[in-house]
């Protein structure tokens, strides 16, 4: 596992145990670890940023892959 895996297991179970038992995690805390994740990993922040806006695709397929991340 990733040091960037590490960290995104790490502040998903500080969310998790900031919820109750059988609760869904706050959509707009996991899309803020997700931005953080990507944005960290990133050697221009911003230009990623402005090509995932640019294509909806690669959004999609960056986004999954960093929840992928922090869920296993």
């Amino acid at each position: 596992m990733t040091l960037l895996g590490f960290r995104g297991n790490t502040a998903l179970t500080s969310l998790q145990q900031s919820q109750g038992p059988d609760q869904y995690l706050d959509i707009d805390a996991v899309t803020e670890l997700v931005t953080t994740m990507m944005c960290e990993e990133a050697e221009n922040p911003m230009r990623l940023l402005v090509r995932l806006v640019r294509d909806e695709g690669e959004l999609f397929r960056v986004v999954t892959q960093k929840i992928q991340l922090i869920i296993t």
